[in-house]
């Protein structure tokens, strides 16, 4: 956790750098928290990351510099910690990711670990204006594979645990209506000796 702290530290820029929204995290976060506000988002920053709940879903935002260019890169992530999808196979974690990344055509790419279930994605962008709009796009894409993953997920769930049998027996609607005032009536009575 002290690596990550240290490696969110900003790489030092000269006064006029600074003065630029490319050269400016802070900037940066600040506009994204005034679009999702605009949007009647709540957001915060943790640990220098953007935190927002969007549907009940806890959705995290990443920017940095990339190592190799002088682009910025900003990342959505969504990760799912549940304790039914940590009961399940590894390999119907596998088949969920799997099933999810292909049903989707777009951005968003969803990975599954042993104990959770994460998408992700990622785009770098050159200025405001691209960082919001891509934004937009990005979220839109995670949001969409995120709803086609819990429906995937719900569907193997419900095939890989038990079926409750019940015991008794099952009265069809059409047959208490042909019984009238008789189909309220007790159904059982005890046998008395």
């Amino acid at each position: 956790n002290r690596i990550r702290q240290m490696s969110m530290i900003r790489k030092p820029v000269g006064f006029w750098k600074s003065l630029f929204f490319m050269n400016d995290v802070r900037k940066m976060r600040k506009a994204i928290i005034r679009y999702l506000q605009e949007e009647g988002i709540e957001c915060h920053v943790d640990e220098g990351d953007l935190v927002f709940i969007y549907n009940d879903c806890s959705l995290t935002v990443e920017i940095e510099e990339s190592d190799d260019s002088d682009y910025m890169e900003l990342t959505i992530l969504y990760t799912l910690d549940d304790e039914k999808y940590e009961s399940l196979a590894l390999s119907d974690k596998t088949l969920i990711a799997a099933q999810t990344n292909n049903e989707t055509e777009n951005h968003a790419v969803a990975f599954a670990y042993n104990d959770n279930l994460v998408i992700k994605s990622s785009y770098y962008f050159t200025s405001k204006r691209m960082l919001l709009e891509l934004f937009r796009v990005h979220l839109y894409d995670v949001l969409e594979t995120l709803g086609k993953m819990k429906d995937l997920s719900i569907k193997i769930l419900e095939r890989t645990q038990p079926r409750k049998r019940r015991i008794g027996f099952f009265m069809e609607p059409d047959y208490k209506e042909k019984q009238g005032d008789a189909g309220e009536q007790i159904a059982a009575k005890s046998k008395s000796f």
